[in-house]
């Protein structure tokens, strides 16, 4: 599911929008780049099931953000006993079994303020491109006027890419830390 609506789209761009199918996919596909930008869902997914290698560390930390419930944790397929919910990761004081398996829920019921926001300015960015009123205007200039139209097929392909200031926040913010490994 995108992480903003068609009519949330049609507010941030102050226009209707003629084509929902078009809006839609739009949405959906920025969505996908914020995702693979950070590395997370970030959408609520309950009861999710990953699978990790234990190390030498008492804390086994979780690859989806935020944690907001572990229901059950198991080693080598038996039920473990005694480990404790810290965060973003379980412990367990007398170590791990070599394979662990943790049912857990992640991601925000409701989206944050700041993903959608760029969810948003990306979808707008791919629309305005595809905008059928016709070419975008790349340069003007008022003294001796000069104008510079892109062509309708010019930078569609990048349109829909983060801008830095996009990517940094969303990298500050949202993006896992290095260094976890899971098998799912």
């Amino acid at each position: 599911m995108a992480f903003a609506s068609v009519e949330d789209l049609a507010a941030y761009t102050g226009r209707a929008v003629e084509n929902t199918a078009q809006a839609q996919l739009a949405l959906t596909l920025a969505t996908g780049i914020i995702r693979a930008e950070v590395g997370q869902t970030l959408s609520l997914v309950e009861d999710d099931r990953v699978t990790l290698r234990a190390g030498s560390r008492p804390e086994l930390y979780l690859p989806e953000r935020p944690v907001v419930a572990v229901s059950s944790v198991a080693g080598d397929g038996i039920r473990v006993g005694e480990w404790t919910w810290a965060g973003e990761y379980v412990t367990r004081p007398y170590g791990w079994p070599n394979l662990v398996t943790i049912t857990y829920s992640h991601g925000y019921a409701v989206i944050p303020d700041d993903v959608r926001a760029i969810c948003l300015s990306v979808a707008g960015r791919v629309l305005a491109q595809n905008d059928p009123d016709g070419p975008q205007v790349a340069q003007e200039t008022v003294g001796s006027y000069s104008v510079q139209y892109v062509p309708r097929d010019a930078g569609s392909a990048t349109s829909a890419l983060l801008s830095e200031g996009e990517r940094e926040l969303l990298r500050r913010t949202y993006r896992r830390s290095a260094g976890m490994v899971s098998m799912r």
